[in-house]
């Protein structure tokens, strides 16, 4: 297949190849800027293919879903010529819309617009002063209360999450998109990127959710399915954060 475009989304680990946490890690930060690309610019410079991504930070696999299915909507005559990654977050994170902010995704020519926000795991008073800046932050910009937010994010994460239909309702969404992109010609790869499994080698990405129903999920060269669980195989001083841009073209070159 002639592949001309690569497109993919997912959460933070699709946003940047920079993360300042990194610096403990010899070789990796010092001396290196934001600018440093991510994996799917890598693979797309090696490819000769025009690069698209969105990443955003805390977003859910519902988000990335959506926004490659709503780039394959528009661009229905260059998927067979298209590689998609699709990078599976933390099942738990939900995402909801928000009336009052809306905006173009950046480098995709989306219809749909919109802005996620994905609860938190922790229970309202218990966010650290970071998290409940960041927070508060959000709300601000959506318009929202933000004691509001905390109940729904309560509700949502702690009575309403039930794991059993969040299971198959992503396994639904991950069959629906990859049948169609391989309907138009296309081919798609599931990056499990943030989710560890220790110690073994399935393809789950949380305790008794497996997904091992597509043939599509990436696997790295050791066997292993969790991109960060692949990162610590390879250095130890590696403490589970966001990858380097080291990582980023390792990543990008396999």
């Amino acid at each position: 297949m002639n592949i001309k475009y690569v497109v993919g989304a997912g959460c933070s680990f699709f946003r940047t190849g920079y993360w300042p946490e990194n610096m403990n890690r010899k070789h990796h930060e010092t001396d290196y800027g934001d600018d440093e690309p991510m994996f799917l610019q890598v693979l797309g410079e090696k490819l000769g293919a025009r690069t698209y991504w969105h990443g955003l930070a805390g977003t859910s696999i519902q988000h990335a879903i959506r926004v490659v299915f709503e780039w394959c909507l528009e661009n229905q005559e260059k998927v067979k010529n298209t590689f998609f990654v699709v990078g599976l977050t933390e099942a738990i994170r939900t995402t909801f819309y928000s009336k009052k902010v809306t905006g173009k995704l950046d480098g995709f020519n989306t219809l749909y617009e919109f802005e996620a926000i994905c609860a938190p795991k922790k229970i309202p008073n218990s966010f650290t002063s970071g998290q409940k800046q960041h927070w508060e932050d959000e709300c601000r910009r959506h318009s929202i209360p933000f004691d509001m937010y905390e109940n729904w994010a309560f509700l949502n994460t702690h009575q309403l999450n039930n794991p059993e239909m969040r299971y198959r309702t992503h396994k639904m969404h991950i069959i629906m998109l990859e049948n169609y992109i391989e309907s138009l010609g296309g081919t798609v790869k599931f990056l499990n990127s943030v989710n560890i499994h220790p110690g073994d080698k399935l393809p789950t990405l949380e305790t008794g959710e497996d997904y091992s129903f597509t043939k599509n999920l990436f696997m790295f060269p050791n066997g292993l399915y969790s991109w960060r669980h692949y990162i610590r195989t390879q250095d130890k001083d590696y403490k589970w954060g966001h990858p380097s841009h080291l990582d980023h073209r390792h990543l990008g070159n396999l």
